[in-house]
């Protein structure tokens, strides 16, 4: 704008000069006069020319030294320090899942050693002996709570939606998730039935350590919710194998304490819990049915549940038996 400005001040000023010169008498100045004109009017010529060409310099040399640069520069090293950043935080993110994985079954093995002392399964302890045991079965527990905290809060920030797609033997995957909580069962009397097909069942491609973390969630709940000498069951329906569906159906049924109706519909929402539920057990993140969610859904598949509020509750999954939704991120099979 200055430029512009600038530019057409000298050409009206060359306007006006030129317009005396053509109206007025020139040759009745003398010789000096004209030469002191002549190179008046050569000046006043250069001198836009000359504005013209140092802007374009300018310009040019800003380019090259102004804030600019600095801050192209500046973002150049941001974005590589970015991407360090991000391959510290993949590697801070493997090393806490692998490790929470593997603290959490000792841990759980040594609070139900405490457990097992302090029901006299060992034989008789003092009072004082039981006041120490029952510190340290809390205390185990409370960091079993922290781990499980930690394995939902890095699915949720981290590589929730990476997959590693196997062909796999669905009946294998239930038994071990069931296998981990044979302790917890234990202890408050419960009893887990797995309702089979007859028939074999085909493998199923997906990702085994994921889709046991939803199972565990849903069993967790389960056992959780359901009072003493409760019964949970575990079934695999194979009613849709030989459809255009292809897929495969588990339920997970307790006889627990069940889902208000005016509460079920946020239940797969994150930090979701229903009242009753934080009522009986107050500790909890509230990420578990949003991550069966995302796990399930990650696949291809559908969760959805039915629940009688003091009857219990009934999660209903339906998995494809082979391939899943391409999405970003997954690797194995298609």
């Amino acid at each position: 704008m200055r430029s512009r400005v600038l530019f057409w001040y000298y050409f009206l000023i060359l306007l006006v000069v030129f317009s005396a010169l053509l109206l007025g008498d020139f040759s009745s100045i003398n010789a000096s006069s004209r030469a002191l004109l002549g190179l008046f009017l050569v000046l006043l010529i250069l001198n836009p020319i000359a504005f013209i060409w140092s802007s374009k310099e300018g310009l040019r040399t800003a380019a090259n030294t102004s804030p600019f640069k600095a801050l192209e520069e500046q973002v150049e090293k941001l974005k590589g320090e970015n991407a360090h950043l991000q391959a510290a935080d993949k590697t801070k993110s493997e090393f806490l899942s692998r490790t929470t994985h593997q603290l959490r079954t000792p841990l759980s093995a040594i609070k139900w050693t405490f457990h097992m002392i302090m029901n006299g399964d060992l034989g008789a302890v003092t009072p004082d002996q039981q006041m120490f045991l029952k510190k340290g079965y809390e205390s185990a527990e409370r960091v079993i709570t922290v781990i499980n905290d930690w394995l939902s809060l890095d699915y949720i920030e981290a590589n929730h939606n990476k997959y590693q797609i196997v062909p796999v033997n669905i009946n294998e995957v239930i038994d071990g998730v069931v296998f981990e909580f044979d302790e917890r069962l234990k202890e408050k009397k419960q009893q887990v039935i797995v309702n089979r097909p007859k028939t074999n069942l085909p493998s199923i491609s997906l990702d085994p350590i994921k889709f046991g973390m939803a199972l565990e969630n849903l069993l967790d709940n389960a056992i959780k919710y359901t009072p003493q000498s409760g019964q949970i069951t575990i079934s695999i329906i194979d009613d849709k194998i030989n459809t255009p569906e292809k897929a495969l159906e588990v339920t997970v049924a307790d006889t627990g304490i069940g889902i208000p109706k005016s509460e079920q519909a946020k239940m797969f929402q994150r930090f979701a819990r229903a009242s009753n539920a934080t009522a009986l057990a107050p500790r909890g993140s509230g990420l578990g049915l949003f991550i069966v969610k995302d796990i399930i859904e990650g696949h291809g598949g559908r969760i959805w549940f039915d629940s009688l509020e003091g009857r219990g509750t009934t999660f209903f999954i339906t998995m494809p038996l082979i391939g899943m939704r391409k999405k970003e991120g997954v690797k194995g099979l298609a």
